[in-house]
């Protein structure tokens, strides 16, 4: 079973992006046939352009993701409703930032808390403060007998790149409490320790999982449909972006 929790923040942007760089008659990077759907209930048909080391990037992430949870039938969804009454799809609207809320959404959702279950944070936590993502992963360990979170978030903000990367998002007024822990990939990996996960199953940038971890032949097609004159830039973000993934089981 996977549950899926997300944020407002960005998400529309980031859909019209998507249709630039799922469909075959744009750039191809992958097919996502419910592209469409989501457009038209955005009221925007205009596909937003991004830099070819966003796609390339976003293209990385979406394939590691993938990789790890197609294994999963079962999919529950929780977000604010703002976003949810734009989806076709089954979900719950909740702010994650409530864990009575969040915790009563879990409770009618219709899960058997003894499945082993993947949460799926795609820059969830980052928006929060560190006490509010404390409270949520741990209500997630404690509700879920067994239970997997893989996080995608930012990494290694301590750099001058991150800098600049922390101010765009300021003048876009995208502000992120949770930044602290984005320190590097063992403070990401210390925050699910505290909360009673022990077990690392993955942790790594983007950058290496680009490098090392996906198939050659397909990276070599990615890489033909908007070439790139250098690769520093790109090296250079996917190395502030991580995929972690604790698991925690109940003691028998």
């Amino acid at each position: 079973m996977i549950l899926r929790i997300v944020t407002t923040q960005t998400c529309l942007r980031i859909i019209r992006c998507k249709k630039r760089t799922t469909t075959p008659r744009n750039l191809g990077y992958y097919f996502d046939r419910f592209i469409p759907a989501f457009i038209h209930a955005c009221n925007s048909e205009k596909p937003y352009h991004r830099d070819p080391e966003i796609n390339r990037g976003y293209w990385a992430r979406t394939s590691a993701i993938t990789s790890m949870v197609v294994q999963f039938v079962e999919f529950a969804e929780l977000d604010f409703s703002s976003v949810t009454a734009k989806k076709i799809s089954n979900q719950a609207k909740s702010d994650l930032r409530q864990i009575r809320e969040f915790d009563g959404k879990l409770a009618t959702a219709d899960l058997d808390f003894s499945q082993p279950t993947l949460v799926i944070a795609e820059c969830v936590f980052v928006y929060m403060d560190e006490a509010h993502s404390h409270e949520l992963i741990e209500e997630v360990a404690k509700r879920f007998e067994t239970v997997a979170v893989l996080n995608y978030e930012q990494v290694n903000m301590t750099d001058t790149f991150s800098k600049v990367m922390s101010t765009n998002l300021s003048s876009r007024g995208i502000h992120l409490p949770g930044l602290p822990t984005c320190k590097s990939l063992q403070t990401q990996k210390q925050r699910f320790l505290n909360v009673g996960f022990p077990h690392v199953q993955a942790c790594w940038t983007i950058s290496e999982i680009y490098s090392q971890h996906l198939q050659r032949q397909e990276v070599s097609k990615i890489e033909s449909l908007e070439p790139l004159d250098e690769k520093e830039l790109l090296t250079q973000l996917l190395e502030h972006y991580c995929l972690v993934m604790r698991l925690k089981t109940r003691p028998k």
